[in-house]
Formats: structure tokens, C-alpha cells, sequence
């Protein structure tokens, strides 16, 4: 039970990292091109 939650918290953490990333970077691009 305990293993199972910490596994999902980290994968939500990886998950909402890699959201962070790419939406920085599209931003990034967006701030560039314009």
C-alpha cells in the first residue's frame, strides 16, 4: 500500500515535470519567434 503511493507520487512528479518542461519550451519558442 505504502510502496504503491510513493510510486505514484513519483511518477506524478516525473509527469508533471515533464509537462513543466515542454510548456517552458514551447514558451520559450513562442517568445522568440514573436
Amino acid at each position: 500500500m505504502m510502496l504503491s503511493y510513493v510510486f505514484k507520487k513519483r511518477v506524478f512528479y516525473a509527469f508533471s515535470a515533464f509537462l513543466t518542461q515542454n510548456y517552458s519550451i514551447e514558451l520559450t519558442d513562442f517568445l522568440i519567434s514573436h
